[in-house]
């Protein structure tokens, strides 16, 4: 949710600053002021055509002057030249420029008289495609002659043929030199003025003398007029003509323009509403691949948080698994110290049980000498006895021979003795084997005792270490499976 909040405010920043960078550059540029005078002068067409009772319309528009329109003209190239698109836009309706279309640069100098051939001309196109406007040109000109005129120069022309000679020759020359020439050109029409003022002052000899002049006058008087109209219809009314012949085809091209442009914004309007709508498809497919891309980028984090929970696990079990090892690997050390100590001590018992059972088996045996030995001497007591009462009973026959009676009791009572010795004599062997065994039995039992614990602790400990590793083999399994699980995914 962070990258996602991170990720909007750094789009509205950029949203706002393209916003402001559009604004400054249309304000530098006068796109907005034009657009501010647009929408003014709109809204006044408006008012005056839908609330004519509020707003006192205005007169009937004429037709305006080529001389209203030259004025109109030059200052349009005044405010184009300088950049104030501002300006030309408001300028434009109010001056019915957008009916009567302004004049070129060419057909400006033409109304004023300018021909290719004059310096003056020469001089305004000098500057090129980099040169001022033309009305900045013309007040510039007309300073500098007004400053040449305020010079006084000591003209040494002596007749105006000759003037009109250094003047043709000087047409084609500096600026300077045309003043010069010019000035010229005004002394001798001066002086001849003078020179004629003279004569006509001068007394006639008759009265037809002074109307010869008078018609003379008079015929050159109307000669200059006519010939001033025929060069003013030349000029002005041929370039009236020639100008209004080309504002007809201006209004043609506009025409046609404004006809092709209304084709060319239908066609942009339907080029714009495909757009519009292929934008919107965009738009709605760019939702959805970034909404798509956000829940893949979801499930990412959420199998990157669980990969690493597994990892954290993983560790965790292998930390747990090095602890057993080393446990066990403490247990195995412990053991095989306690199986060393328990072999040394099943040793060590089986010497001294060795020992013991020699030791007993000594005694035992010396016993068993002595009670052989003891067995021995009764039997050569019981012979000796036996030989004496043979003896007695050889005697007890000669001497009770003469009844029968006194030999069943004699046979009576050797039965009886014989079995009585006989009996004794298995009641003591009895009794020395039960000594015997009880004697030799306890040392082994202590023996086979302590064998069979340590058994059975070497037992619980082999069946512990077999458990240990039957857990360990299982958790390797589990690690192997996770492994596979975490490569298949990535």
């Amino acid at each position: 949710m962070s990258e996602m909040e991170t990720e909007k405010s750094a789009q509205e920043s950029s949203k706002e600053e393209l916003r402001r960078q559009l604004y400054a550059s249309l304000r530098s540029t006068g796109v907005l002021d034009s657009m501010k005078g647009q929408l003014r002068a709109r809204l006044l067409e408006h008012l005056r055509h839908h609330k004519e009772d509020l707003i006192q319309p205005k007169k009937k528009q004429r037709k305006p002057s080529l001389i209203e329109r030259l004025l109109s003209s030059l200052f349009l190239d005044y405010l184009e030249s300088n950049g104030f698109t501002f300006t030309v836009s408001v300028f434009m309706p109010e001056s019915q420029m957008a009916s009567w279309p302004p004049f070129s640069y060419q057909e400006m100098l033409e109304l004023l008289h300018l021909g290719p051939t004059s310096d003056l001309h020469v001089r305004l196109k000098l500057g090129g495609e980099g040169r001022e406007c033309l009305a900045h040109q013309l007040v510039t000109v007309l300073q500098q002659m007004a400053d040449r005129n305020s010079i006084q120069e000591v003209s040494t022309q002596t007749s105006p043929a000759e003037a009109c000679k250094r003047a043709m020759r000087t047409s084609c020359t500096s600026p300077r030199q045309l003043e010069r020439s010019l000035k010229e050109v005004e002394d001798a029409y001066i002086r001849k003025k003078e020179a004629h003022d003279a004569q006509r002052a001068l007394p006639h000899h008759s009265l037809e003398d002074k109307l010869t002049v008078l018609h003379q006058e008079f015929d050159a008087r109307v000669n200059a007029e006519v010939a001033l109209q025929v060069c003013r219809i030349r000029d002005y009314e041929i370039n009236a003509a020639r100008m209004d012949e080309a504002a007809r085809y201006r209004r043609q091209l506009a025409r046609d323009r404004e006809e092709l442009e209304d084709m060319h914004k239908s066609r942009m309007d339907r080029v714009k509403a495909r757009e519009e709508s292929l934008l919107e498809r965009m738009l709605s497919k760019e939702k959805a691949i970034e909404s798509s891309a956000y829940e893949q980028r979801q499930k990412i984090l959420l199998e990157i948080t669980s990969l690493r929970e597994r990892e954290i696990k993983l560790r965790q079990l292998k930390e747990s698994q090095e602890r057993r090892e080393e446990k066990l690997d403490e247990r195995e050390l412990q053991l095989r110290a306690k199986e060393e100590e328990v072999g040394l001590e099943r040793k060590a018992l089986y010497v001294q049980a060795d020992e013991i059972a020699a030791s007993r088996r000594k005694e035992l045996e010396e016993q068993y000498k002595e009670l052989c030995d003891r067995l021995h001497h009764d039997q050569t007591l019981l012979a000796a006895e036996r030989e004496q009462l043979k003896d007695e009973k050889v005697a007890m026959a000669i001497a009770l021979a003469a009844s029968r009676s006194d030999k069943e009791l004699i046979q009576a009572l050797h039965r009886r003795l014989s079995v009585e010795e006989r009996l004794k004599l298995e009641m003591s062997i009895r009794e020395l084997e039960e000594k015997l065994k009880q004697q030799t039995s306890p040392a082994p039992a202590l023996a086979n005792t302590r064998e069979q614990r340590l058994e059975e602790q070497l037992r619980e400990s082999q069946a512990g270490l077999e458990e240990e590793r039957l857990q360990r083999q299982a958790i390797e399994k589990e690690k192997k499976t996770l492994e596979r699980k975490l490569q298949q995914k990535v």
